[in-house]
């Protein structure tokens, strides 16, 4: 699923869409779709998706997509998706946090994991890395 850009954690869609066996489909001999999405570590961005199939009692399923695999911004996961699956009644693809959003996360987060103003050399490291992004390549001013 990885090789097309597109990951599918509904076993059935991802049978269709994949044209793979109900073994594959669920991962099984290999890892499950639910673990490469929670402990994927690569530098590829991921974007999460909510998905709703046209038709009454359709429920609504996620997935993942990677768009330096599958090209085409926030519109190609709808494509891939109504091209292998049909039409889709709803579709909401999760935004990606700007730099100053990441930013403001890893700077909150490392605030509220130092203790008695002391950090741990892993905190330090941590801490050093958001300082660098919060850090305007360009020298613009704010």
């Amino acid at each position: 699923m990885a090789a097309e850009g597109v990951l599918l954690t509904n076993v059935q869609d991802a049978m269709k869409a994949f044209k793979m066996t109900e073994w594959d489909a669920r991962g099984v001999g290999g890892f499950s779709i639910e673990s490469l999405i929670r402990d994927s570590t690569d530098s590829s961005p991921i974007r999460k998706f909510t998905y709703q199939k046209t038709g009454p009692g359709q429920k609504r399923y996620t997935g993942c997509y990677l768009p330096r695999v599958l090209a085409g911004g926030a519109a190609a996961p709808r494509v891939w998706l109504e091209e292998r699956l049909g039409p889709l009644a709803s579709l909401e693809v999760e935004r990606m946090p700007s730099r100053a959003a990441f930013v403001k996360i890893g700077l909150e987060a490392a605030g509220r994991l130092k203790f008695a103003n002391v950090f741990s050399p892993a905190l330090e490291t941590i801490a050093a890395f958001f300082d660098d992004l919060g850090r305007d390549p360009l020298n613009r001013p704010s």
